[in-house]
Protein backbone atom coordinates (compact mmCIF):
# COMPACT_ATOMS: atom_id res chain seq x y z
CA UNK A 1 0.00 0.00 0.00
CA UNK A 2 1.41 3.75 -0.96
CA UNK A 3 1.12 5.13 2.92
CA UNK A 4 2.66 8.35 1.53
CA UNK A 5 -0.28 8.88 -0.83
CA UNK A 6 -3.39 7.78 1.84
CA UNK A 7 -1.51 10.33 4.48
CA UNK A 8 -1.20 13.03 1.62
CA UNK A 9 1.64 14.61 4.03
CA UNK A 10 3.40 17.73 2.95
CA UNK A 11 6.24 16.82 4.98
CA UNK A 12 7.05 13.31 4.63
CA UNK A 13 10.19 12.54 6.23
CA UNK A 14 9.26 14.77 9.74
CA UNK A 15 6.32 12.54 9.80
CA UNK A 16 7.31 9.10 9.15
CA UNK A 17 9.51 9.89 12.21
CA UNK A 18 6.83 10.97 13.90
CA UNK A 19 4.54 7.88 13.02
CA UNK A 20 7.24 5.29 13.98
CA UNK A 21 7.53 6.82 17.26
CA UNK A 22 3.25 5.83 17.47
CA UNK A 23 3.84 2.74 15.94
CA UNK A 24 6.67 1.90 18.34
CA UNK A 25 4.46 2.83 21.70
CA UNK A 26 1.26 1.31 19.93
CA UNK A 27 3.34 -2.10 19.92
CA UNK A 28 4.92 -1.39 23.18
CA UNK A 29 1.27 -1.22 25.01
CA UNK A 30 0.34 -4.63 23.11
CA UNK A 31 -1.08 -3.25 20.06
CA UNK A 32 0.85 -4.89 17.69
CA UNK A 33 -2.57 -6.62 16.19
CA UNK A 34 -3.92 -3.25 15.26
CA UNK A 35 -0.52 -2.39 13.67
CA UNK A 36 -0.38 -5.09 11.47
CA UNK A 37 -3.87 -4.98 10.45
CA UNK A 38 -3.43 -1.68 9.37
CA UNK A 39 -0.68 -2.74 7.18
CA UNK A 40 1.48 -0.33 9.18
CA UNK A 41 4.11 -2.49 10.77
CA UNK A 42 5.52 -4.17 6.88
CA UNK A 43 5.57 -0.79 5.53
CA UNK A 44 7.71 0.89 8.00
CA UNK A 45 10.06 -1.34 8.05
CA UNK A 46 12.59 0.06 5.66
CA UNK A 47 12.24 3.41 7.15
CA UNK A 48 13.17 2.31 10.66
CA UNK A 49 16.21 0.69 9.45
CA UNK A 50 17.00 3.76 7.73
CA UNK A 51 16.52 5.88 11.18
CA UNK A 52 17.79 3.22 13.26
CA UNK A 53 15.20 2.49 15.24
CA UNK A 54 14.82 -1.32 16.39
CA UNK A 55 11.11 -2.21 17.28
CA UNK A 56 10.73 -3.81 20.62
CA UNK A 57 9.11 -7.33 20.03
CA UNK A 58 5.59 -7.04 21.42
CA UNK A 59 5.58 -8.45 24.89
CA UNK A 60 2.52 -9.67 26.78
CA UNK A 61 0.65 -7.12 29.65
CA UNK A 62 -1.77 -8.15 32.41
CA UNK A 63 -3.36 -4.70 31.70
CA UNK A 64 -6.73 -4.39 30.22
CA UNK A 65 -7.12 -3.07 26.88
CA UNK A 66 -8.67 0.64 28.25
CA UNK A 67 -5.97 1.12 30.40
CA UNK A 68 -3.17 0.50 27.81
CA UNK A 69 -4.74 2.93 25.45
CA UNK A 70 -5.00 5.20 28.26
CA UNK A 71 -1.04 4.88 29.07
CA UNK A 72 0.00 4.90 25.04
CA UNK A 73 -1.74 8.54 24.73
CA UNK A 74 0.13 9.60 28.07
CA UNK A 75 3.17 8.59 26.42
CA UNK A 76 2.59 9.95 22.82
CA UNK A 77 1.96 13.71 24.35
CA UNK A 78 -0.30 16.48 24.13
CA UNK A 79 -2.17 15.90 20.73
CA UNK A 80 -2.99 11.90 21.75
CA UNK A 81 -3.55 13.28 25.63
CA UNK A 82 -6.13 16.03 23.99
CA UNK A 83 -7.91 13.36 21.39
CA UNK A 84 -8.05 10.87 24.54
CA UNK A 85 -10.06 13.33 26.43
CA UNK A 86 -12.38 14.10 23.57
CA UNK A 87 -13.04 10.43 23.46
CA UNK A 88 -14.01 10.71 27.11
CA UNK A 89 -16.65 12.68 26.03
CA UNK A 90 -18.46 10.45 23.18
CA UNK A 91 -20.22 7.72 25.01
CA UNK A 92 -21.80 7.01 22.12
CA UNK A 93 -19.04 6.27 19.67
CA UNK A 94 -16.53 4.56 21.97
CA UNK A 95 -17.06 1.70 24.63
CA UNK A 96 -17.86 3.38 28.41
CA UNK A 97 -14.45 1.19 29.58
CA UNK A 98 -12.72 3.46 27.00
CA UNK A 99 -14.51 6.15 27.93
CA UNK A 100 -14.04 5.92 32.34
CA UNK A 101 -10.10 5.24 31.96
CA UNK A 102 -9.92 7.93 29.52
CA UNK A 103 -11.68 10.40 31.88
CA UNK A 104 -8.88 9.81 34.30
CA UNK A 105 -5.91 11.48 31.94
CA UNK A 106 -5.05 14.82 33.11
CA UNK A 107 -3.33 17.52 30.60
CA UNK A 108 -0.55 18.31 32.81
CA UNK A 109 3.03 17.91 31.04
CA UNK A 110 6.76 19.18 32.15
CA UNK A 111 7.43 22.99 31.84
CA UNK A 112 8.93 24.43 29.10
CA UNK A 113 11.56 27.31 29.83
CA UNK A 114 10.88 30.31 31.15
CA UNK A 115 13.40 32.15 28.31
CA UNK A 116 10.92 31.05 25.70
CA UNK A 117 7.88 32.17 27.05
CA UNK A 118 9.48 35.64 27.46
CA UNK A 119 10.56 35.83 23.86
CA UNK A 120 7.10 34.35 22.79
CA UNK A 121 5.63 37.21 24.80
CA UNK A 122 8.00 39.50 23.46
CA UNK A 123 7.80 38.95 19.61
CA UNK A 124 3.87 38.69 19.73
CA UNK A 125 3.34 41.95 21.37
CA UNK A 126 6.26 43.85 19.57
CA UNK A 127 8.16 44.78 22.82
CA UNK A 128 10.24 44.19 25.40
CA UNK A 129 9.05 42.30 28.76
CA UNK A 130 10.19 45.38 30.86
CA UNK A 131 7.44 47.49 28.87
CA UNK A 132 4.42 45.31 30.35
CA UNK A 133 5.41 43.95 33.41
CA UNK A 134 7.35 45.22 36.92
CA UNK A 135 7.24 41.23 37.43
CA UNK A 136 7.00 37.99 35.94
CA UNK A 137 7.41 34.90 38.22
CA UNK A 138 10.42 32.26 36.43
CA UNK A 139 8.44 29.57 37.69
CA UNK A 140 5.19 28.78 35.90
CA UNK A 141 2.09 28.73 37.90
CA UNK A 142 1.08 25.63 35.74
CA UNK A 143 2.10 23.87 32.89
CA UNK A 144 -0.44 21.98 30.62
CA UNK A 145 -0.17 20.28 26.92
CA UNK A 146 -0.65 23.33 25.08
CA UNK A 147 0.47 26.75 27.08
CA UNK A 148 1.75 27.32 30.39
CA UNK A 149 0.76 29.41 32.78
CA UNK A 150 3.14 32.67 34.95
CA UNK A 151 1.99 34.75 37.50
CA UNK A 152 3.18 38.41 36.45
CA UNK A 153 2.75 41.85 37.51
CA UNK A 154 1.59 44.65 35.08
CA UNK A 155 3.44 48.18 35.56
CA UNK A 156 0.04 49.68 37.04
CA UNK A 157 0.38 47.17 39.90
CA UNK A 158 -2.43 45.24 38.77
CA UNK A 159 -1.62 41.48 39.51
CA UNK A 160 -2.28 38.88 36.50
CA UNK A 161 -1.57 35.82 34.96
CA UNK A 162 -0.42 34.85 31.53
CA UNK A 163 -0.98 32.38 29.53
CA UNK A 164 1.98 31.73 27.12
CA UNK A 165 1.74 29.15 24.04
CA UNK A 166 4.34 26.59 23.83
CA UNK A 167 6.85 27.13 20.97
CA UNK A 168 6.25 24.76 17.84
CA UNK A 169 2.94 23.26 19.31
CA UNK A 170 0.86 24.21 16.79
CA UNK A 171 3.68 22.65 14.02
CA UNK A 172 3.83 19.12 16.29
CA UNK A 173 -0.36 19.09 16.24
CA UNK A 174 -0.60 19.92 12.62
CA UNK A 175 1.93 16.88 11.87
CA UNK A 176 0.05 14.72 14.65
CA UNK A 177 -3.58 15.38 13.03
CA UNK A 178 -1.83 14.60 9.64
CA UNK A 179 -0.76 11.28 11.28
CA UNK A 180 -4.30 10.66 12.78
CA UNK A 181 -6.09 11.57 9.08
CA UNK A 182 -4.13 8.70 7.88
CA UNK A 183 -4.81 6.25 10.61
CA UNK A 184 -8.42 6.88 10.40
CA UNK A 185 -8.58 6.78 6.95
CA UNK A 186 -6.59 3.53 6.82
CA UNK A 187 -8.98 2.15 9.97
CA UNK A 188 -12.23 2.94 7.60
CA UNK A 189 -10.39 0.78 4.55
CA UNK A 190 -9.47 -2.41 7.21
CA UNK A 191 -11.71 -2.07 9.66
CA UNK A 192 -15.13 -1.95 7.85
CA UNK A 193 -17.26 -2.22 11.68
CA UNK A 194 -15.80 1.08 12.13
CA UNK A 195 -17.43 3.10 9.50
CA UNK A 196 -20.55 3.40 11.43
CA UNK A 197 -19.30 5.83 13.47
CA UNK A 198 -17.07 7.49 11.17
CA UNK A 199 -13.45 7.87 12.29
CA UNK A 200 -12.40 10.20 9.70
CA UNK A 201 -15.21 12.66 10.94
CA UNK A 202 -14.28 12.16 14.10
CA UNK A 203 -10.76 13.73 13.55
CA UNK A 204 -11.80 16.27 11.56
CA UNK A 205 -14.14 17.29 14.76
CA UNK A 206 -11.11 17.17 17.02
CA UNK A 207 -8.85 19.01 14.87
CA UNK A 208 -11.33 21.98 14.60
CA UNK A 209 -11.46 21.90 17.89
CA UNK A 210 -7.64 21.83 18.55
CA UNK A 211 -7.45 24.22 16.14
CA UNK A 212 -9.83 27.28 18.04
CA UNK A 213 -8.14 26.15 21.20
CA UNK A 214 -4.88 27.40 20.30
CA UNK A 215 -5.77 30.65 19.10
CA UNK A 216 -6.07 32.66 22.63
CA UNK A 217 -7.92 35.67 20.90
CA UNK A 218 -11.17 33.18 20.65
CA UNK A 219 -10.79 32.21 24.49
CA UNK A 220 -10.79 35.80 25.25
CA UNK A 221 -13.57 36.72 23.36
CA UNK A 222 -15.06 33.63 25.48
CA UNK A 223 -14.09 35.16 28.87
CA UNK A 224 -15.93 38.40 28.02
CA UNK A 225 -19.20 36.67 26.92
CA UNK A 226 -19.21 34.36 30.04
CA UNK A 227 -18.58 37.94 31.98
CA UNK A 228 -21.22 39.70 30.25
CA UNK A 229 -23.96 36.76 30.95
CA UNK A 230 -22.87 37.10 34.84
CA UNK A 231 -22.63 40.22 35.54
CA UNK A 232 -25.79 40.35 37.87
CA UNK A 233 -24.56 37.41 39.55
CA UNK A 234 -22.01 38.28 42.17
CA UNK A 235 -21.09 35.29 43.31
CA UNK A 236 -19.54 34.29 40.28
CA UNK A 237 -16.40 35.66 39.22
CA UNK A 238 -15.11 36.04 35.81
CA UNK A 239 -11.01 37.19 35.45
CA UNK A 240 -11.31 40.27 33.58
CA UNK A 241 -8.80 40.15 30.33
CA UNK A 242 -6.40 42.88 29.54
CA UNK A 243 -6.67 42.90 25.43
CA UNK A 244 -3.98 45.51 25.30
CA UNK A 245 -1.51 42.50 26.42
CA UNK A 246 -3.04 39.39 24.39
CA UNK A 247 -2.86 38.09 21.37
CA UNK A 248 -3.12 34.67 19.43
CA UNK A 249 -0.24 32.60 21.49
CA UNK A 250 -0.64 35.15 24.92
CA UNK A 251 -3.64 35.72 27.22
CA UNK A 252 -3.09 38.14 29.72
CA UNK A 253 -6.10 38.00 32.81
CA UNK A 254 -6.64 38.83 36.09
CA UNK A 255 -5.51 36.81 38.75
CA UNK A 256 -7.58 35.40 41.25
CA UNK A 257 -6.68 34.15 44.42
CA UNK A 258 -8.98 31.27 45.67
CA UNK A 259 -8.64 27.59 46.53
CA UNK A 260 -9.34 24.36 44.22
CA UNK A 261 -13.13 23.63 45.03
CA UNK A 262 -11.99 20.14 45.85
CA UNK A 263 -9.49 20.67 48.24
CA UNK A 264 -12.19 21.12 51.31
CA UNK A 265 -9.43 21.12 54.32
CA UNK A 266 -8.85 24.69 52.70
CA UNK A 267 -12.86 25.71 52.18
CA UNK A 268 -13.10 24.77 55.55
CA UNK A 269 -10.81 26.69 56.86
CA UNK A 270 -12.00 29.56 55.55
CA UNK A 271 -15.04 28.92 56.90
CA UNK A 272 -17.15 28.50 53.61
CA UNK A 273 -20.38 26.41 53.40
CA UNK A 274 -20.29 23.50 51.11
CA UNK A 275 -24.02 23.45 50.72
CA UNK A 276 -23.85 27.34 49.87
CA UNK A 277 -21.15 26.86 47.20
CA UNK A 278 -23.11 23.94 45.52
CA UNK A 279 -25.71 25.81 44.77
CA UNK A 280 -23.80 28.43 43.33
CA UNK A 281 -22.26 25.98 40.95
CA UNK A 282 -25.63 24.74 40.27
CA UNK A 283 -26.71 28.46 39.14
CA UNK A 284 -23.07 28.30 36.88
CA UNK A 285 -24.14 25.25 34.89
CA UNK A 286 -27.77 25.59 34.75
CA UNK A 287 -27.79 28.97 33.77
CA UNK A 288 -25.10 28.73 31.14
CA UNK A 289 -26.76 25.64 29.36
CA UNK A 290 -30.53 26.46 29.87
CA UNK A 291 -30.69 30.13 29.57
CA UNK A 292 -27.56 31.97 27.93
CA UNK A 293 -26.81 28.74 25.97
CA UNK A 294 -23.39 29.36 26.05
CA UNK A 295 -21.65 27.26 28.10
CA UNK A 296 -17.84 25.96 29.45
CA UNK A 297 -17.26 22.44 27.82
CA UNK A 298 -14.66 21.70 30.56
CA UNK A 299 -15.81 22.62 34.41
CA UNK A 300 -13.81 19.86 36.12
CA UNK A 301 -12.12 20.38 39.78
CA UNK A 302 -9.14 21.92 38.35
CA UNK A 303 -10.60 24.85 36.77
CA UNK A 304 -12.85 25.95 39.25
CA UNK A 305 -11.82 27.91 42.43
CA UNK A 306 -13.16 29.33 45.52
CA UNK A 307 -11.61 32.62 46.80
CA UNK A 308 -12.16 33.77 50.19
CA UNK A 309 -15.61 35.54 50.13
CA UNK A 310 -17.39 32.30 48.88
CA UNK A 311 -17.40 33.37 45.57
CA UNK A 312 -16.51 30.87 42.74
CA UNK A 313 -14.34 31.54 39.46
CA UNK A 314 -14.13 29.22 36.68
CA UNK A 315 -10.75 29.50 34.58
CA UNK A 316 -9.93 28.13 31.09
CA UNK A 317 -12.28 29.26 28.67
CA UNK A 318 -10.97 27.85 25.60
CA UNK A 319 -13.49 25.18 25.00
CA UNK A 320 -17.34 26.45 25.22
CA UNK A 321 -20.82 25.07 23.94
CA UNK A 322 -23.14 26.54 21.95
CA UNK A 323 -26.65 25.76 21.75
CA UNK A 324 -29.39 27.36 19.21
CA UNK A 325 -32.86 27.37 20.20
CA UNK A 326 -34.59 24.28 18.81
CA UNK A 327 -31.29 22.55 20.37
CA UNK A 328 -32.19 23.24 23.63
CA UNK A 329 -35.48 22.63 23.03
CA UNK A 330 -34.65 19.03 21.98
CA UNK A 331 -32.16 18.51 24.82
CA UNK A 332 -35.31 19.84 27.59
CA UNK A 333 -37.14 17.18 25.86
CA UNK A 334 -34.75 14.49 25.90
CA UNK A 335 -33.94 15.50 29.71
CA UNK A 336 -37.26 16.04 31.03
CA UNK A 337 -39.35 12.96 29.49
CA UNK A 338 -35.71 10.67 31.08
CA UNK A 339 -36.31 12.51 34.41
CA UNK A 340 -40.08 11.52 34.47
CA UNK A 341 -39.85 7.98 33.13
CA UNK A 342 -41.42 8.36 29.86
CA UNK A 343 -40.30 5.66 28.02
CA UNK A 344 -42.30 6.84 25.01
CA UNK A 345 -41.00 10.40 24.61
CA UNK A 346 -37.41 9.69 25.41
CA UNK A 347 -37.26 7.08 22.59
CA UNK A 348 -39.58 9.51 20.16
CA UNK A 349 -37.17 12.70 20.95
CA UNK A 350 -33.89 10.31 20.38
CA UNK A 351 -35.62 9.23 16.97
CA UNK A 352 -36.64 13.13 16.08
CA UNK A 353 -32.96 14.20 16.72
CA UNK A 354 -32.32 12.70 13.12
CA UNK A 355 -29.32 10.14 14.22
CA UNK A 356 -30.77 6.86 14.13
CA UNK A 357 -30.80 4.18 11.59
CA UNK A 358 -32.98 3.17 8.93
CA UNK A 359 -33.43 -0.29 10.45
CA UNK A 360 -34.17 0.56 13.98
CA UNK A 361 -35.48 -1.79 15.81
CA UNK A 362 -37.57 0.35 18.00
CA UNK A 363 -39.28 -2.42 20.56
CA UNK A 364 -36.30 -3.81 21.50
CA UNK A 365 -34.68 -0.41 22.22
CA UNK A 366 -37.43 0.27 24.63
CA UNK A 367 -37.54 -2.57 26.14
CA UNK A 368 -33.43 -1.70 27.12
CA UNK A 369 -34.29 1.69 27.93
CA UNK A 370 -37.04 0.39 30.11
CA UNK A 371 -34.91 -1.71 31.66
CA UNK A 372 -32.38 1.12 32.80
CA UNK A 373 -35.56 3.23 34.30
CA UNK A 374 -36.16 0.70 36.31
CA UNK A 375 -32.78 -0.08 37.95
CA UNK A 376 -32.55 3.78 38.06
CA UNK A 377 -35.75 5.51 38.45
CA UNK A 378 -37.19 3.51 40.98
CA UNK A 379 -34.85 4.42 43.74
CA UNK A 380 -35.40 6.69 46.41
CA UNK A 381 -34.49 10.19 44.67
CA UNK A 382 -31.36 10.96 47.10
CA UNK A 383 -29.66 7.76 45.68
CA UNK A 384 -30.72 8.01 42.35
CA UNK A 385 -27.00 9.04 39.96
CA UNK A 386 -27.58 10.91 36.94
CA UNK A 387 -24.00 10.66 35.87
CA UNK A 388 -24.76 6.26 35.77
CA UNK A 389 -28.60 6.99 34.16
CA UNK A 390 -27.47 8.93 31.18
CA UNK A 391 -23.80 6.65 30.73
CA UNK A 392 -26.20 3.61 30.49
CA UNK A 393 -28.73 5.14 28.22
CA UNK A 394 -25.80 6.68 25.81
CA UNK A 395 -24.15 2.72 25.74
CA UNK A 396 -27.73 1.23 24.85
CA UNK A 397 -28.69 3.27 21.96
CA UNK A 398 -25.08 3.41 20.67
CA UNK A 399 -25.47 -0.68 20.26
CA UNK A 400 -28.63 0.41 18.56
CA UNK A 401 -26.57 2.65 16.01
CA UNK A 402 -28.18 5.52 17.36
CA UNK A 403 -25.74 9.23 17.75
CA UNK A 404 -26.75 11.25 19.99
CA UNK A 405 -25.89 15.32 19.21
CA UNK A 406 -22.17 15.97 20.48
CA UNK A 407 -23.67 19.06 22.45
CA UNK A 408 -25.99 16.52 24.49
CA UNK A 409 -22.96 14.56 25.63
CA UNK A 410 -21.36 17.28 26.59
CA UNK A 411 -24.19 18.57 28.57
CA UNK A 412 -23.85 14.89 30.07
CA UNK A 413 -20.45 14.99 31.12
CA UNK A 414 -21.39 18.99 32.65
CA UNK A 415 -24.65 17.71 34.47
CA UNK A 416 -22.50 14.29 35.87
CA UNK A 417 -19.51 16.97 36.78
CA UNK A 418 -21.44 19.12 38.63
CA UNK A 419 -23.18 16.00 40.67
CA UNK A 420 -19.95 14.71 41.51
CA UNK A 421 -18.67 18.12 42.97
CA UNK A 422 -21.79 18.55 44.40
CA UNK A 423 -21.77 16.10 46.67
CA UNK A 424 -17.90 16.82 47.60
CA UNK A 425 -19.20 20.13 48.81
CA UNK A 426 -22.36 18.71 50.36
CA UNK A 427 -23.23 15.04 50.99
CA UNK A 428 -26.82 15.90 50.79
CA UNK A 429 -26.45 17.51 47.64
CA UNK A 430 -29.13 15.69 45.14
CA UNK A 431 -29.02 16.80 41.63
CA UNK A 432 -32.26 15.62 40.34
CA UNK A 433 -33.94 17.00 42.85
CA UNK A 434 -32.29 20.35 42.36
CA UNK A 435 -32.29 20.17 38.49
CA UNK A 436 -35.88 18.48 37.95
CA UNK A 437 -38.22 21.72 38.78
CA UNK A 438 -35.86 23.26 36.89
CA UNK A 439 -35.88 21.92 33.65
CA UNK A 440 -39.49 21.56 33.70
CA UNK A 441 -39.72 24.88 34.23
CA UNK A 442 -37.20 25.80 31.69
CA UNK A 443 -39.13 23.29 28.92
CA UNK A 444 -42.16 25.25 29.69
CA UNK A 445 -41.19 28.38 29.10
CA UNK A 446 -39.95 26.97 25.63
CA UNK A 447 -43.26 26.04 25.07
CA UNK A 448 -44.46 29.12 25.54
CA UNK A 449 -41.47 31.26 23.79
CA UNK A 450 -42.94 33.35 21.09
CA UNK A 451 -39.71 33.73 19.22
CA UNK A 452 -39.17 30.39 18.91
CA UNK A 453 -42.35 29.80 17.25
CA UNK A 454 -41.97 32.70 15.47
CA UNK A 455 -38.44 31.89 13.89
CA UNK A 456 -39.51 28.02 13.65
CA UNK A 457 -42.79 29.95 10.92
CA UNK A 458 -39.78 31.34 9.30
CA UNK A 459 -37.81 28.64 9.06
CA UNK A 460 -40.63 26.74 7.48
CA UNK A 461 -42.10 29.24 5.18
CA UNK A 462 -38.17 29.80 3.70
CA UNK A 463 -38.22 25.74 3.18
CA UNK A 464 -41.33 26.22 1.14
CA UNK A 465 -39.95 29.12 -0.72
CA UNK A 466 -36.88 27.24 -1.54
CA UNK A 467 -39.26 24.25 -2.85
CA UNK A 468 -41.19 26.93 -4.72
CA UNK A 469 -38.50 28.48 -6.54
CA UNK A 470 -36.31 25.02 -7.26
CA UNK A 471 -39.05 23.25 -7.99
CA UNK A 472 -39.20 24.74 -12.01
CA UNK A 473 -35.53 23.79 -12.68
CA UNK A 474 -35.52 20.32 -10.77
CA UNK A 475 -38.67 19.48 -12.98
CA UNK A 476 -37.01 20.91 -16.13
CA UNK A 477 -34.07 18.75 -15.56
CA UNK A 478 -36.39 15.50 -14.93
CA UNK A 479 -37.62 16.05 -18.45
CA UNK A 480 -34.66 17.15 -20.31
CA UNK A 481 -33.60 13.38 -18.67
CA UNK A 482 -36.69 11.95 -20.02
CA UNK A 483 -35.97 13.36 -23.01
CA UNK A 484 -32.75 12.10 -23.66
CA UNK A 485 -33.62 8.40 -22.23
CA UNK A 486 -31.14 9.52 -19.31
CA UNK A 487 -33.91 7.56 -17.53
CA UNK A 488 -34.38 4.40 -17.84
CA UNK A 489 -37.19 2.46 -15.89
CA UNK A 490 -36.70 -1.58 -16.19
CA UNK A 491 -39.74 -3.28 -15.90
CA UNK A 492 -40.77 -6.82 -16.46
CA UNK A 493 -44.66 -7.71 -16.52
CA UNK A 494 -46.43 -10.51 -18.20
CA UNK A 495 -49.47 -7.70 -19.36
CA UNK A 496 -47.73 -4.62 -20.57
CA UNK A 497 -50.78 -2.64 -20.67
CA UNK A 498 -51.65 -3.46 -17.25
CA UNK A 499 -47.78 -1.89 -16.45
CA UNK A 500 -48.31 0.92 -18.26
CA UNK A 501 -52.06 1.90 -16.63
CA UNK A 502 -50.35 0.64 -13.35
CA UNK A 503 -47.42 3.66 -14.33
CA UNK A 504 -49.73 6.40 -15.17
CA UNK A 505 -51.77 6.14 -12.16
CA UNK A 506 -49.00 6.30 -10.55
CA UNK A 507 -47.39 9.38 -12.08
CA UNK A 508 -51.00 11.23 -11.81
CA UNK A 509 -51.03 10.73 -8.45
CA UNK A 510 -47.43 11.92 -7.73
CA UNK A 511 -48.57 14.84 -9.95
CA UNK A 512 -51.26 15.79 -8.21
CA UNK A 513 -49.77 15.43 -4.83
CA UNK A 514 -47.01 17.65 -5.82
CA UNK A 515 -49.08 20.17 -7.36
CA UNK A 516 -51.20 20.00 -3.89
CA UNK A 517 -48.52 20.77 -1.65
CA UNK A 518 -47.06 23.51 -3.89
CA UNK A 519 -50.70 25.27 -4.05
CA UNK A 520 -50.94 25.35 0.00
CA UNK A 521 -47.23 25.99 0.63
CA UNK A 522 -47.68 28.96 -1.90
CA UNK A 523 -50.99 30.34 0.04
CA UNK A 524 -48.97 29.28 3.75
CA UNK A 525 -46.13 31.64 2.08
CA UNK A 526 -48.09 34.35 0.77
CA UNK A 527 -49.95 34.39 4.94
CA UNK A 528 -46.39 34.47 6.51
CA UNK A 529 -45.27 37.33 4.77
CA UNK A 530 -48.62 38.93 4.20
CA UNK A 531 -48.53 43.48 4.42
CA UNK A 532 -51.34 45.22 5.40
CA UNK A 533 -51.97 45.70 1.16
CA UNK A 534 -52.29 41.90 1.18
CA UNK A 535 -55.72 40.18 0.93
CA UNK A 536 -55.96 37.14 2.65
CA UNK A 537 -58.37 35.69 -0.44
CA UNK A 538 -55.97 34.66 -2.46
CA UNK A 539 -53.65 32.62 0.12
CA UNK A 540 -56.86 30.74 1.79
CA UNK A 541 -57.87 29.91 -2.18
CA UNK A 542 -54.31 28.64 -2.96
CA UNK A 543 -54.83 26.87 0.43
CA UNK A 544 -58.12 24.97 -0.41
CA UNK A 545 -56.85 24.40 -3.63
CA UNK A 546 -54.33 22.55 -2.31
CA UNK A 547 -55.77 20.67 0.02
CA UNK A 548 -58.80 19.40 -2.18
CA UNK A 549 -56.08 17.84 -4.86
CA UNK A 550 -54.71 16.06 -1.67
CA UNK A 551 -57.61 14.51 -0.97
CA UNK A 552 -58.34 13.65 -4.34
CA UNK A 553 -55.30 11.60 -4.36
CA UNK A 554 -55.40 10.72 -0.87
CA UNK A 555 -59.25 8.96 -1.71
CA UNK A 556 -57.32 7.95 -4.93
CA UNK A 557 -54.79 5.74 -3.21
CA UNK A 558 -57.37 4.80 -0.38
CA UNK A 559 -60.06 3.32 -3.30
CA UNK A 560 -56.95 1.25 -5.00
CA UNK A 561 -55.02 0.38 -1.52
CA UNK A 562 -52.66 2.46 -1.44
CA UNK A 563 -49.87 4.62 -3.60
CA UNK A 564 -49.34 1.61 -5.80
Amino acid sequence: MDYARVLKLPQYFRNLQRLSEIVRVLIRHGFGDLVDRLGLRSYLESGLQAMRIQLRPERPLALDISTRLRLACEELGPTFIKFAQLVATRPDVFPLAVVREFRKLEDRVTAFPTEQAKQVIEKDLSRSLDRIFSAFDEIPLAAASIAQVHRATLLSGQRVVVKVQRPSIERIIETDIDILRGLATLIEENIPETRIFSPLELIEEFARGLRRECDFRREAFNMRKFAENFSSEPAIIVPKVFNQFSSRRVLTEELIEGVKIDDLDSIRALDLKGQDLAAILSRIVLKSIFEDRFFHADPHPGNLFVTKEGRICLVDYGAVGRLDRSRIRFILQFLVAVLNNDLDKTVRVLKESGMTPNALDEAALKNQIAEIFDVHLSQPLGNMDISHLLADIFEVVQRYGIRPPPDLLLIGKSLTTLEHIGALLDPQFDLIKNIKPYLLQRYLATLADRKFYVSHAADVADTYRRLIAESPERLRVVLRKLASDEIVVNSVNKDLSSTFRHQNSMLNRALTVFMGVIFAALGILILSFRTPHTHPSLAYSLIALGALLLLVAWLAMRKTGGPA
